[in-house]
């Protein structure tokens, strides 16, 4: 999800050893806690922020009827 939220604002991030996941299932989750999401050094404090900014219930009711990310 997080890495959807990412992309869609336009930074890009992929998952440290994604192919062990998909190899594995959910055995790397419960090992560890999930995988890393990593996004270029230059736009990590955007990732934190966007990572980290609460989405009223409201936003995600918009979203999920409409198909479009949620309006800042």
């Amino acid at each position: 999800m997080a890495r959807s939220m990412l992309d869609s604002a336009g930074i890009p991030a992929f998952l440290e050893n994604e192919h062990i996941g998909t190899i594995y299932g959910g055995v790397i989750q419960a090992i560890d806690g999930g995988l890393p999401l990593l996004v270029p050094a230059s736009r990590l404090e955007e990732a934190r922020e966007i990572l980290t900014t609460p989405v009223s219930e409201e936003s995600l009711n918009e979203q999920a009827e409409t198909g479009e990310p949620p309006k800042e």
